[in-house]
């Protein structure tokens, strides 16, 4: 939808802090998604009126070396691969 934000994402450092997080919605009686492992970093999510709220954390990150190699290829995390040749078929050339 046009105008409209889809969820607003903040930064923790690790999941330490995460499960802090976790732990201050659980006291609050905030329905949360739990803990997802994203692959490359951990989210916590929860609504707050319309907009999603998306706790991540820093790290592991992409798993590169270089900073050449970034861009270079599509990173996907593990639960879309079966999905890989679908996805870049609906992705336009840069």
């Amino acid at each position: 939808m046009p105008g409209s934000v889809h969820h607003l994402a903040l930064s923790v450092a690790d999941e330490d802090e995460l499960n802090k997080v976790k732990e201050l919605l659980d006291e609050k009686e905030v329905v949360h998604s739990g803990i997802v492992d994203r692959d490359f970093f951990k989210s916590l999510y929860y609504r707050h009126s319309h907009i999603l709220i998306e706790f991540a954390t820093e790290g592991p990150g992409l798993p590169y070396n270089d900073v050449e190699q970034l861009g270079q290829q599509l990173d996907l995390p593990g639960f879309l691969e079966p999905r890989r040749a679908e996805i870049e078929g609906n992705l336009d050339p840069i």
